[in-house]
Order: C-alpha cells, then sequence, then structure tokens
C-alpha cells in the first residue's frame, strides 16, 4: 500500500513541474528580427565580438551582442523592424542588443542594453501584451 501511496504521489510531483515549466516561458521562435541603421551623424561603431567597423545607413544589427557606440559630437536612430518605433542614440553612447525574438504567439520582444550615454525611444502602442 505505501509503494502505491509513493507512485501516486511521484506521478503528482511530475504533472505539476510539467505543467508549472510550460506556463513559466512561452515558447521562443527563431525569427528575422532587426533594428535598422538610420541617420548616423559622426563617428559611429559597429562591434560585435572583436570586429568592429564604421555603420552606414541601412545597415541592420540582428544578432545578440551586436552593439553600437557614438563617439563625441555623433549621434544615430534605430528603427525598430516592424514599425514599432525608434531608438535615438547620443553622443558618448554604448548599447548591445540583449535579445531580438518573437513568441509563439506573435509577440516581439526587443531588449537592449545602455551601458553607457542615454538613448531617447519613441514607441508606438504594442498591440500584444507580452511584447515588450
Amino acid at each position: 500500500m505505501k509503494a502505491w501511496w509513493a507512485g501516486l504521489m511521484l506521478v503528482m510531483v511530475g504533472l505539476v513541474m510539467a505543467i508549472h515549466a510550460l506556463a513559466a516561458d512561452p515558447l521562443r521562435v527563431k525569427s528575422d528580427r532587426w533594428l535598422e541603421i538610420r541617420r548616423p551623424i559622426g563617428q559611429v561603431i559597429y562591434s560585435r565580438r572583436k570586429t568592429s567597423q564604421p555603420v552606414h545607413n541601412g545597415m541592420r544589427l540582428q544578432s545578440v551582442g551586436d552593439t553600437i557606440t557614438t563617439k563625441q559630437g555623433s549621434s544615430v536612430v534605430l528603427g525598430i523592424d516592424v514599425g514599432t518605433g525608434l531608438v535615438k542614440v547620443s553622443e558618448n553612447t554604448t548599447i548591445t542588443v540583449q535579445k531580438l525574438e518573437t513568441g509563439n504567439k506573435g509577440q516581439r520582444i526587443t531588449e537592449l542594453l545602455v551601458l553607457s550615454g542615454q538613448v531617447n525611444l519613441q514607441v508606438r502602442p504594442l498591440t500584444k501584451n507580452a511584447s515588450r
């Protein structure tokens, strides 16, 4: 009888853990997401890992770790892929892509890390509750 109860409890704990794991975080889907370089002024540098280069209009940041650095008197605007908004990057700023994802319900997640300096966001209202 004790073995039966122990087996039942083990199954119940397993079910609770599985349900909790499924509800914890929606499935992330690999998608074609990007931030587009617009109106670079002055010395604006793109870097990823150990490589760097000057940016040009239309260039895209598409991967986690992509970084933009603006120097003194420089600035750039980053357009978010689906017209969600703009990120205006001021002089002496370093900003890195932390996340560019699409969830299983179509929500879009864009996370940027401002390591130094200042950015200004212009974002339209989001249409999916889990978008951020």
